[in-house]
């Protein structure tokens, strides 16, 4: 992912940031199948984006306590009808799909 960051000093050392991103995810699927045998498997590149938001707030001598918001997603997606075989289904009506993620995170950050 090749990300960016646009700052927004809210004084007395306390941050907003903007985030956004680009770049590639690798899907991997794996189930196995009836028997132990047969394992069901794919795996796709597909285009991945992010954006989101964050609060950086000072705690102590160069450490910010960091809360932020992400949202991830692909483009839509599809994987070989024979590597995944009887699984295919499992995606919408043409085999494709897309993956999204929320995610919120509390951290630390230390300046150096």
């Amino acid at each position: 992912m090749l990300n960016g960051y646009y700052d927004i000093s809210l004084g007395k050392g306390a941050e907003l940031y903007l985030l956004g991103g680009v770049g590639g995810a690798q899907v991997t699927f794996r189930e196995f199948g009836f028997a132990e045998d047969d394992p069901q498997t794919g795996d796709q590149v597909a285009l991945a984006w992010q954006a989101g938001a964050g609060l950086s707030f000072p705690v102590g001598n160069k450490v910010n306590l960091d809360l932020r918001y992400r949202y991830f997603a692909t483009t839509p997606f599809s994987f070989d009808d024979h590597a995944v075989g009887n699984i295919y289904h499992r995606f919408n009506e043409n085999g494709r799909l897309d993956i999204s993620r929320h995610s919120v995170l509390l951290g630390l950050r230390v300046n150096i």
